[in-house]
């Protein structure tokens, strides 16, 4: 199983177990912060990464979102 299977197949798990918390990180500080409290999974905040940025949420172009995303992970 490649490392990106066995990465959704664990997500899949989360959710077979009835509830868990899915927190927001909003940059790569807080997505360090969150996996070392012991997260099994962390969400991105779009609202936080456009505020960061200086503009609203959903003004973020794609290639922004994507460096986002990429920082984050």
């Amino acid at each position: 199983m490649t490392d990106t299977a066995r990465k959704r197949a664990d997500f899949h798990a989360l959710h077979q177990d009835g509830f868990f918390l899915l927190p927001n990180a909003w940059d790569a500080g807080s997505a360090v912060r969150l996996a070392k409290k012991g997260f099994r999974a962390i969400a991105s905040t779009s609202a936080g990464a456009a505020w960061a940025a200086g503009k609203d949420d959903g003004e973020l172009g794609r290639d922004a979102v994507l460096a986002h995303l990429e920082m984050l992970v």
